[in-house]
Formats: C-alpha cells, structure tokens, sequence
C-alpha cells in the first residue's frame, strides 16, 4: 500500500466513482491502491462528511418518514400509517391496507388471537386466500350480540380461519358480565379450558382499538350501559381493547367484566398489534400505545396526525435521531 495517498484528497472521486459511475470498492481500492477496508470506511464517512446527500424522491407522498419516527419514540416493532382520504370509503379503503399488512405478521404454525370490532373484521374480511394449515386462530373474547357480523369475534376468527385455510377455536360465553365476582365463576369452567390454553399460547395478537364515547361501536352495539360508559369516561377512560377499557395514560380499569384475554396475557403474548381507523380514536390509539402491550399498530394518517400534534412530535428531528 502506498501511504503517500492521503485519503481526504480523494474523497470526492470516491464519492463520485461509487454513486455515479457505480463502480466497485474493489475497482476503487485497485485504482488508488488502497485496502477495500479503507475504502469501505470512507464511503461510509461521506454522508457524516457532508460529501454526499441521499435523497429518496416520493417521502412526502409516502408514510415511511412517521412510521419510522413513530417506532422510535414509541419503542414499537412495526407501525403501518395509511391514507384513507376518501371519506365514503373510508372502512373498504383502510381494510384492504390493513390486511396486507396482516400477510407481512402472519407465519405457519403460528396461534394467532382476534378480538373484534368493525375495523378489524373489515381487515379480516379483505385478506387474501392464503395456505397456513399448520396455523390456529382463536377467539380472544367472549360472544357478542351484535347486528354487526364484521363486529362479531366468532365470525372474525371464522372468517381468518377459513382465509388461511386453518382450524379456529371458539370462546363460547358472554363477552361481559355485570358483575366481576359472576366473571371468576364463569372462568372456572371447563367448557373453557381448551381455549384460554390457546389463548395464553398465542404468537400472535391482532386487537381492534376502540374509543369509549357514544358514537362508538361497543356504545352502539349495547354492549356497554349508558351509566358505565359515563363512569368510566369521568374516570379518564379513553379506549378499549378486547373489551379492556383503559385511560390515556395506558392505565387498565381494575375491576374485570370481560371473558376474555387478561392484560397479563396481553403482555406475555410476543407480538401483538392493534388496529384502528378514524381521527376519532387518536387518544384511543395513545392510550392502547401507552398500555405497553403493543409491538405492531396499524392506523391510518388522520390518527398519527393527530398524536404526532398532540405530542410535539418533530418527526424529522425524530429520524435524524435514529440514525
């Protein structure tokens, strides 16, 4: 190796033999007899060095920028932000992005876990045929009365089931009680067992996040009194998941009305991802983040608008940090 060659002098025709013309750091290193280590170390030094700028054209039209910000300032595996600007179509156009991002979580012999809601069953309902015999779905709360088939967590987890060509357990019982001491009773049932074991055995979660107002499904559907859900809201509950209600701050309510998956289960399960559509369910969607449970969150843009503005997220700085 010659050490006369000072390698800051050469800089500039790295930078411009490796970007433009595309050569090798092999071809490089013969050219300026230098190792293919050094070489290596100075192209990785450019961007620090201010000689180089990449530039990614089209990160304006896309949400890579604040789905990668919004991994990093939550501590979340993987989040998914979607336009939906059609307001019409708003469910039909979030559903069908949803459930593409279901394919990139979903592997054989995998348990995977639903609970319910519209959002989620309009997800569910979008996906594509698939072969994942060796999968098992199971339903992750207890039966609803609902006139909403994409709402119901039996016909969510069938549904699954049958697009991906597997078997799909059933939770057969309410899916709230009045009374949480009439809860620890039913749970001691052996019609049970088998299903809680797949629950608790989960590899994956998919929730549906819900907000606690009157516009809302659980509201709307009855499954949620008039006089509870005015508690609950004047206690700070903002959200649900699985029937869970919790405040913005991540706090789950103490007293358990569910038969359903626990929020100790919740927290075992290795991924668990949680769906929502509609500004209406940002300090829903904060809340279920703050829970700590999530690894996944599938939302579309209106609600990561709206957190990123309630938090003063900088979403560049954000990034730059990451780096």
């Amino acid at each position: 190796m010659n050490s006369q060659y000072d390698a800051d002098d050469h800089k500039l025709e790295i930078a411009y033999w490796y970007y433009k013309l595309n050569m090798t750091q092999a071809e490089i290193a013969k050219r300026l007899n230098f190792t293919r280590q050094r070489v290596n170390q100075i192209i990785g030094n450019l961007i620090d060095d201010g000689i180089v700028e990449i530039k990614i054209n089209g990160l304006r039209e896309n949400n890579v920028e604040m789905e990668s910000a919004f991994e990093k300032y939550f501590k979340l595996g993987r989040v998914f932000i979607f336009d939906v600007d059609d307001a019409e179509n708003q469910l039909d156009l979030f559903g069908q992005k949803a459930a593409n991002a279901f394919t990139q979580l979903l592997s054989d012999n995998s348990i995977i876990g639903v609970s319910w809601g519209i959002t989620l069953g309009a997800a569910v309902m979008k996906m594509q045929q698939r072969n994942l015999s060796n999968c098992k779905i199971v339903q992750m709360v207890g039966g609803l009365n609902s006139d909403t088939e994409l709402a119901k967590p039996d016909e969510i987890a069938r549904t699954l089931a049958k697009k991906l060509s597997c078997d799909y357990h059933l939770l057969y019982g309410p899916a709230v009680v009045d009374d949480p001491q009439a809860r620890e009773v039913l749970m001691q049932d052996k019609v049970f067992a088998e299903t809680f074991d797949l629950i608790n055995r989960c590899d994956l979660a998919i929730l549906g996040v819900g907000e606690l107002s009157k516009s809302s499904t659980i509201y709307q559907q009855g499954f949620l009194s008039k006089e509870r859900l005015e508690k609950l809201v004047a206690q700070g509950y903002v959200g649900d998941m699985a029937m869970q209600p919790f405040k913005k701050d991540g706090t789950w309510e103490t007293e358990n009305h569910v038969i359903g998956v626990s929020l100790e289960t919740l927290r075992h399960i290795p991924r668990v991802a949680a769906v929502a559509c509609g500004v209406n369910k940002a300090k829903a969607v904060l809340g279920a983040i703050n829970t700590g449970c999530l690894d996944v969150l599938i939302i579309d843009k209106a609600i990561a608008q709206s957190i990123s503005q309630e938090l003063s997220l900088d979403i560049d700085e954000l990034n730059k940090k990451s780096n």
